[in-house]
């Protein structure tokens, strides 16, 4: 983010090569998430009437796309750049929501204590951690969540999907990495 221009920017790691990708009517809260190949950004966005929304913005600044909503956990994007999954905040409780960025549907899981979550590399689960360390997948259009593990904290999938990333003190030492 530029802070003087108050644009979002993308540029090569030494600063070269700046391009916007996005100019704001209104700012550009600290919240923007690139997918993981970089070819698209979530940002929050705050009008200069006050009122907040979500965006999805290609990094060529094509395709911007408002998805609103009142998110509260990082926004997760499906391997493909197909989807996003939001934590929507809807009065006291926060629903885990699949956004299609593809035609718009949304899918609601219902009511969630999860705080971080993650797409397999195929799109057909999503682990997450819940309180406490507790660890669980569910398919990735609904269903029951099965629990992993009591104490362990999901890092990511291998790129094959035949692994989680895993970081936990299973033995009872000190943390360490699992696949």
């Amino acid at each position: 983010k530029d802070d003087a221009t108050g644009a979002l920017m993308i540029s090569d790691l030494a600063g070269r090569d700046k391009r916007v990708i996005l100019k704001p009517k209104g700012s550009i809260s600290e919240n923007f998430v690139p997918s993981r190949d970089f070819s698209m950004v979530y940002v929050r966005l705050t009008k200069p009437d006050g009122s907040r929304t979500n965006a999805v913005i290609k990094t060529d600044g094509t395709g911007y796309r408002e998805i609103g909503g009142d998110f509260s956990c990082v926004p997760e994007w499906s391997w493909d750049n197909h989807f996003i999954l939001v934590c929507d905040t809807q009065g006291e409780t926060r629903q885990l929501v699949k956004i299609s960025l593809v035609d718009g549907q949304v899918l609601n899981f219902g009511e969630t204590k999860g705080h971080w979550y993650r797409f397999s590399p195929d799109g057909r689960f999503i682990v997450y951690t819940g309180n406490y360390g507790k660890t669980f997948v569910m398919a990735s259009g609904g269903g029951e969540p099965q629990l992993l593990s009591g104490r362990a904290w999901p890092m990511d999938w291998t790129r094959d999907g035949r692994y989680l990333i895993i970081d936990s003190d299973f033995r009872g030492g000190a943390d360490a990495l699992y696949l």
